[in-house]
């Protein structure tokens, strides 16, 4: 059951906006699962006025996907190279809030309003990167036969 207010009503427990706008683009589509995991979990942590500002380490990461280190890497790089957030502090294990402390880098989705200002939706403007098409002599390429 959701939390009581003044009037008597539970209220609703908060949601993910999740739109076709979203998942339609084709950044959405190239992402692999982790990284639209992590998406979901950054957006978790998202309260409508924490934008910018939300804290979410690659460890927390870890722990809520239940991933190793390499792919948490590439999801956080998959999803800032497509434009679906950015990164607007660099967190540090050895920042010197007190006495070693770490901080966690803070993001800002894309698809959200911060500080004031319109979202910016990034990832709509992703286009995939095209392969160069392989030359004469390249890997590949080879129809002799093997026998000499």
């Amino acid at each position: 059951m959701g939390k009581i207010e003044n009037n008597g009503r539970s209220k609703p427990p908060g949601f993910i906006k999740l739109h076709r706008g979203v998942t339609g683009s084709a950044a959405w589509k190239s992402l692999n699962c982790p990284a639209k995991a992590l998406l979901i979990a950054i957006w978790e942590r998202h309260n409508g006025g924490n934008n910018g500002a939300i804290g979410f380490s690659h460890r927390q990461a870890r722990d809520a996907l239940r991933i190793g280190n390499g792919k948490v890497q590439q999801a956080f790089r998959d999803l800032q190279d497509r434009g679906f957030i950015v990164e607007t502090f660099k967190g540090a294990f050895n920042y010197k809030v007190a006495a070693g402390e770490g901080r966690a880098s803070e993001w800002e989705l894309t698809d959200e309003p911060c500080n004031g200002k319109p979202a910016k939706k990034l990832y709509k403007h992703w286009q995939e990167k095209q392969n160069a098409v392989p030359g004469a002599g390249t890997a590949g390429s080879y129809s002799g036969n093997r026998s000499s």
